[in-house]
């Protein structure tokens, strides 16, 4: 299935924003969030080895108790934010956020 969404020309599904996403109460993770690794997060294996603690990303997708994350250096993976305990990635405060354009 893909989801088309049109955007410009009088027609907006999508609005482009640069404000931060923030959560419903109750709701641990969502699409637009920005992450940082967690406390479970495995520096030495294969899919930490270009990512630094200090290393921002997006949630660009969402799963019950995974999610896919854009990293800042362009690299994309799926990471646990709850499943069986595990925090491979948590949320960045809004004190940390940086741009990740710049």
């Amino acid at each position: 299935m893909t989801t088309v969404y049109r955007y410009g020309l009088g027609a907006f599904d999508v609005i482009v924003t640069d404000a931060p996403r923030t959560l419903k109460p109750g709701k641990t993770m969502a699409v637009g969030c920005r992450v940082k690794p967690g406390r479970d997060a495995r520096m030495l294996d294969a899919i930490w080895s270009d990512i630094a603690f200090s290393t921002q990303g997006v949630v660009i997708r969402k799963g019950s108790q995974k999610a896919h994350v854009r990293w800042e250096n362009g690299k994309r993976g799926d990471y646990s934010y709850g499943k069986d305990g595990r925090y491979e990635i948590e949320l960045c405060s809004s004190s940390v956020i940086r741009s990740l354009s710049s």
